[in-house]
């Protein structure tokens, strides 16, 4: 039986697709009137006349139905009439579930008061989703991202930015070992700890920003090893983290930012093997390619061997989930140590092939490197969407099978050059290499966009 247990929602990346988590109004539910979301300027949090533009405060003092935090409703209440009818989000208030309906139910104007640019890691997502983008009229102020940065006096363009309410922080240090320059906007509930265990992070410089605009503003710069013992943090709270340079000599012109690295085929003396056994560099680039791998979904590597696969895989896609099962405890070990030498954080599973697939969760992706046939036969079985599954032969009829199977095939013949004794070259051959996969998921389109 297919997992139960579907694409994991918590990835720290973007989302593009609804959140299933929440149950929100579909767009055929259209609100009466225009929905205006204002984002409070957080630069002068203590003079509201200077964070409240004249347009935002004409949209409250027209409107007949107010939805906001707790903090925020003291800031506007001044500026409220008499029949205005206010909405409190948050522990004391409301659910965002309920906030929406209410919205919904409300005949009159309605604006939604939140922080900086509400379109950013904010409830404009939420309330596009439930009521469709032409029903919203959004008036942003600055994010506390770019707030940050402006402290710094450095550019933001290249810098990769992550929100850590309410989402799996487990790729956090992975994402600050790979990229240059990290943005993060921080919650109560994140621990510091993890992001103290990010490898290579001896050069990372960190600047905490602790309630940007207010009285209680402050800025600190600390050790990213320092931050596992830190606890005296105030939260609204965003986290600068860089690696000189910190000024690009060219901006990106696609964001988000590509990492430090991205290399596949990687040398094999670059991994710790048992019995020099592993997928070889040639071998190892063709089945990534056919992979198809989602960049924040989950790959099985089934046979893992020294898990060279999957941890290039992360190495491409640093959001990527990647399981890796091998029955043999001492390669496990092996995959452990190599993931940490390559600064990747890979799920390491200690079993037999056959029992662990039952209880794994979906895969985006599959690799089958060990196991023979039945282990293919026992993926195919699989209940629920198809994934992308490669698998790799040394033996002709094995990959025959896989092909009636998978319905794509090549062969890899390799020959390594070698230096001869009086200066000259010779290619010594390897043994060749099947590589069987399925269609599932490949698209005429270079640029398709698979949303996680």
């Amino acid at each position: 039986m297919y997992p139960k247990q579907a694409r994991d929602s918590s990835v720290i990346y973007p989302k593009q697709t609804r959140d299933s988590s929440v149950m929100y109004p579909k767009h055929d539910r259209i609100s009466k009137h225009k929905i205006t979301v204002c984002g409070i300027s957080i630069l002068s949090s203590n003079h509201p006349n200077e964070i409240l533009s004249p347009s935002t405060l004409r949209s409250i003092a027209e409107a007949d139905l107010i939805v906001t935090s707790s903090n925020k409703s003291k800031i506007i209440e001044p500026y409220l009439n008499t029949r205005t009818r206010v909405v409190t989000m948050g522990s004391k208030g409301v659910s965002l579930t309920q906030s929406v309906e209410q919205i919904f139910q409300e005949p009159g104007k309605t604006v939604v008061v939140a922080s900086g640019d509400p379109g950013f890691y904010g409830i404009v997502r939420v309330l596009a989703d439930a009521f469709g983008p032409d029903a919203l009229e959004v008036k942003p102020s600055p994010s506390s991202i770019s707030v940050a940065f402006a402290r710094l006096g450095i550019p933001w363009d290249d810098a990769l930015v992550i929100s850590a309410h309410g989402r799996n922080a487990s790729a956090l240090p992975t994402l600050v070992s790979r990229y240059n320059k990290v943005a993060l906007l921080s919650s109560p509930d994140l621990d510091f700890d993890i992001l103290a265990h990010s490898p290579n992070s001896q050069d990372v410089s960190v600047f905490l920003f602790e309630c940007l605009g207010s009285t209680l503003e402050r800025v600190r710069q600390i050790s990213l090893n320092a931050l596992g013992s830190f606890r005296d943090r105030h939260e609204p709270a965003v986290l600068i983290l860089l690696r000189k340079p910190f000024i690009s000599p060219d901006p990106t012109i696609v964001w988000p930012p590509s990492p430090t690295r991205i290399a596949w085929g990687l040398p094999t003396d670059l991994y710790d093997r048992s019995n020099n056994q592993i997928t070889k560099p040639e071998v190892r680039s063709v089945v990534l390619s056919k992979l198809n791998l989602a960049p924040n979904g989950h790959l099985w590597d089934l046979g893992a061997g020294s898990g060279s696969v999957g941890i290039e895989a992360n190495l491409i896609f640093p959001l990527l989930r990647v399981t890796c099962v091998e029955r043999d405890p001492t390669k496990c070990e092996l995959i452990r140590k190599n993931a940490g030498q390559h600064g990747v954080e890979v799920n390491v599973i200690n079993s037999d092939i056959r029992a662990a697939i039952a209880s794994l969760q979906f895969a985006d992706s599959i690799f089958v490197g060990g196991g023979g046939l039945e282990i293919l036969d026992r993926v195919l079985e699989l209940e629920g969407p198809a994934p992308s599954i490669v698998a790799t032969y040394s033996a002709i009829d094995r990959a025959i099978y896989a092909h009636s199977k998978l319905g794509n095939m090549c062969e890899i013949n390799v020959s390594q050059a070698s230096s001869l004794a009086d200066g000259g070259i010779r290619l010594s051959a390897q043994n060749p290499v099947f590589v069987v996969w399925n269609s599932q998921g490949h698209s005429s389109s270079y640029f398709e966009v698979r949303s996680g």
